[in-house]
């Protein structure tokens, strides 16, 4: 075999050990199966989890509460059998969704003002709505622009309700795809 082929040969299989290296260090460590002889823990408020998360990467939680590594945290060593068991248990791919799944839980300050935002602006609309249409209807002849005001009162803000909605789950959206 040429040289120069067998030189590239051993440098992509020694990419391609690093990069399963990498990947099983990251699962284990996002189970959390770290290495404590090194690392001390330093515990955190619920309150700052996000932004633990955020600042800091990963966030375990012990029957003391949560809490991240002062140091940069290490995978345990295992054996490849050991390994393979837990992959059988805890598949690389489904750790990530159930990741994704509990970050859904926790919407930020913003996310939340926008949703209560758009119920109340919907709750206006229909009772004031309502009220416009009821009272185009209680003279003696009808009301049509008082009728008109309620209809276009009511879509309105049924109409800024559903878009409100809908740009909070975009920002919750973009906000998990960015963690």
């Amino acid at each position: 075999m040429n040289e120069l082929v067998a030189k590239f040969i051993e440098e992509k299989k020694k990419e391609q050990e690093n990069k399963l290296k990498k990947q099983r260090e990251e699962h284990l460590l996002n189970l959390g199966i770290v290495d404590n002889s090194n690392v001390t823990k330093k515990y955190c408020s619920k309150d700052l989890l996000e932004w633990q998360r955020k600042e800091y990467g990963y966030i375990y939680h012990d029957e003391n509460g949560y809490f991240r590594y002062n140091e940069n945290p290490v995978a345990l060593d295992i054996s490849d059998e050991d390994y393979a068991e837990i992959c059988k248990l805890c598949p690389p791919e489904s750790n990530k969704i159930e990741a994704n799944e509990s970050k859904l839980e926790s919407n930020s300050f913003a996310e939340n003002v926008v949703t209560v935002l758009a119920w109340i602006l919907l709750l206006i609309g229909v009772v004031g709505g309502l009220a416009f249409m009821i009272n185009a209807g209680e003279s003696y002849d009808f009301n049509w622009s008082l009728f008109g005001t309620g209809i276009g009162l009511l879509l309105s803000c049924s109409i800024s309700w559903g878009v409100l909605l809908v740009l909070a789950n975009i920002s919750r959206k973009l906000d998990l795809l960015n963690k």
